[in-house]
């Protein structure tokens, strides 16, 4: 599948945050929220449903063992040294599969529920004020394996705490749909 550019740059994003390039006090909240939490929107038993996630990026399958050996070592490290780590290793183009990403669920409601039974969600996110990305998922729900260590060993590294660790989605995305109003 081609990965159109308006959807790298989010990687792309994600990366200058973790470098020091971008300062999160420096940034439009709005614009950030929408990165960072974008909609996962879903069907199912409890009817329509849209929820904001914190959502990232996975390793390659083939790279995701490895990582998550190392997410371990890195847990209890400074922040700059985790840095470094995060971006050879985690938020690196070479490593990561741009149509795999996870999310931690939190409160196991709608959205969890209808997951749970269709398997299937959109994930939304606004790039720009004129632009939208949509991803169309299949979802797989991880509550043991390597995705559910590697989504809360994440979670845990950024925050530099553990609240218990959650169900993990991954999301496999099976097409990319640009929305925009700008003229083409």
């Amino acid at each position: 599948m081609k990965v159109p550019e308006s959807y790298l740059r989010i990687f792309e994003f994600r990366r200058k945050l973790y470098s020091g390039e971008l300062d999160f006090r420096n940034l439009n909240q709005f614009y950030l929220t929408e990165i960072l939490t974008p909609v996962v929107c879903t069907c199912g038993p409890r009817g329509p449903n849209c929820a904001r996630k914190m959502i990232t990026f996975s390793v390659r399958e083939s790279l995701l063992e490895e990582t998550v050996k190392e997410l371990k070592l890195h847990v209890k490290k400074p922040w700059e040294e985790s840095r470094e780590f995060m971006l050879k290793k985690v938020y690196h183009l070479d490593r990561v599969d741009l149509l795999k990403l996870v999310a931690q669920e939190m409160f196991m409601g709608n959205t969890w529920e209808n997951i749970r039974s269709t398997g299937r969600a959109s994930i939304l996110i606004t790039t720009s004020p004129e632009e939208t990305i949509e991803l169309r998922c299949r979802v797989k729900i991880d509550e043991s394996g390597l995705y559910y260590e590697y989504c809360n060993l994440l979670h845990d590294l950024y925050h530099r705490d553990s609240h218990g660790w959650k169900p993990v989605y991954v999301f496999e995305v099976d097409e990319i749909i640009e929305k925009s109003y700008k003229k083409k």
